[in-house]
């Protein structure tokens, strides 16, 4: 018999264990939530689930468990201000997300320096020869 392609099996295998553990809620951490943010003509934030995202993909879970995002809120919102913060952590909350607001250059070192010069690939295959670079492991790992 064919095997499925390269990744799909272990996303079945892992669908499978959720059906078999019970109601347990389950996190789903992403640098970027899934939703299309932004800002609605009288001031509050307009916020829906932003289909052409891979993670949103995984929403059909949330039909059968309690989930719970926790990611960066994207286009540009992740440096809004300490006052402006509240209120799009409180509209995010509706939506089952948590978001994570990072300044510029932490943001810049966590994704481009230490997530995509070494995490992805190691995760995906791909890894050069060397060491990684310890100014965005910091930058990385504050992020947490």
């Amino acid at each position: 018999a064919a095997r499925p392609a390269m990744g799909v099996e272990p996303a079945v295998e892992a669908d499978e264990a959720l059906e078999e553990q019970g109601d347990g809620a389950v996190l789903v951490v992403s640098y970027i939530l899934p939703l299309v943010i932004t800002r609605g003509a009288s001031g509050g934030w307009d916020i829906e689930w932003n289909h052409d995202s891979i993670t949103a993909k995984k929403q059909r879970l949330s039909e059968r468990r309690r989930v719970l995002w926790i990611g960066c809120p994207g286009n540009g919102l992740t440096s809004l201000s300490d006052d402006e913060q509240p209120g799009l952590t409180s509209a995010l909350q509706q939506w089952g997300c948590v978001p994570i607001y990072l300044d510029a250059e932490l943001d810049h070192a966590y994704y481009f320096g230490f997530c995509r010069s070494f995490l992805f690939p190691s995760l995906h295959n791909v890894i050069k020869a060397g060491r990684f670079n310890e100014k965005v492991w910091r930058g990385y790992s504050s992020g947490e």
